[in-house]
């Protein structure tokens, strides 16, 4: 049953990830239900017919979240869910406006990362969200590092589905590391706060598991610029095993470690060796 507003703290069941249930479910997940047809929308213009249309498409989306959130008098979960689209709109916009054939993927990843570090600096600032609610706290338990291999896995069945352009043609040690190191901040890290931790937490509270399934679904819209239906399940499969490690430890740091080896492994390392 859902928590009516005028619940006393005293009385008001502590939600599992922290964030306050002041959202029903049933408007919460209409809200995520349009949030993710308009991302579908604007990733498939971006893909099919112009990089312009989709980041302008994400503009009026981020626009719209924008005025949400500095209208938004109070916290609660759709506020915050609010600040996560914006920054996911935020950095579709930044990494569709550098073309990724022609510029340097360094470049790429760290301009489309670092906005969304700084997304997540803000909303960590203004208090709306704190460390632990994003699961960025406590140490790694036995869930947390089975992921790992699982991410690895994931990297190979990847590559092999997808057969990703390499980051760096016949990369030597150091580039492996520089390379891994800018995956790991500007991919890995970035896109697990915003899905994982800004985006699923609220949803997990309010709506359990399925909150889980919702972000799953978010993380594979966003690669749909790849113009692959292996990336996208690959991504969605991704989506749903981060997720739920997220779920079920309520940390961040198996699933941005997972991520991290399954991107590393599929871009810089498998090219390389196979």
């Amino acid at each position: 049953m859902n928590t009516p507003l005028s619940t006393t703290p005293a009385s008001r069941p502590e939600p599992r990830l922290g964030i306050g249930r002041l959202d029903s479910r049933a408007s919460l997940t209409a809200y995520v239900a349009v949030a993710i047809q308009f991302a579908i929308v604007a990733e498939v213009l971006a893909t099919f017919v112009s990089p312009l249309y989709g980041a302008s498409m994400y503009a009026v989306g981020a626009f719209s979240l924008a005025c949400h959130v500095a209208l938004s008098a109070t916290g609660g979960g759709r506020r915050v869910v609010a600040f996560a689209l914006l920054s996911t709109a935020i950095v579709r916009i930044a990494s569709l406006a550098l073309p990724m054939a022609s510029t340097s993927p360094v470049v790429w990843y760290v301009g489309a990362g670092t906005t969304g570090l700084l997304a997540a600096v803000v909303l960590i600032y203004s208090g709306t969200i704190n460390l632990r609610q994003l699961g960025l706290t406590g140490s790694f338990t036995p869930v947390e590092l089975a992921l790992l291999p699982a991410g690895a896995a994931l990297g190979y069945v990847g590559y092999i589905m997808v057969e990703p352009r390499p980051l760096v043609e016949n990369p030597s040690i150091v580039q492996i590391v520089a390379f891994g190191l800018v995956l790991l901040v500007c991919s890995a890290l970035v896109e697990e706060l915003l899905i994982h931790g800004m985006f699923q937490s609220p949803l997990s509270s309010t709506l359990g598991w399925i909150g889980v399934v919702w972000s799953g679904l978010l993380f594979a819209v966003l690669y749909t610029g790849s113009r692959s239906p292996a990336a996208v399940l690959i991504a969605f499969v991704a989506g749903l095993l981060f997720g739920f490690g997220r779920y079920w430890t309520g940390s961040l740091w198996g699933p941005v470690g997972a991520h991290a080896l399954m991107t590393i492994s599929m871009l810089v390392v498998l090219p390389a060796v196979l």
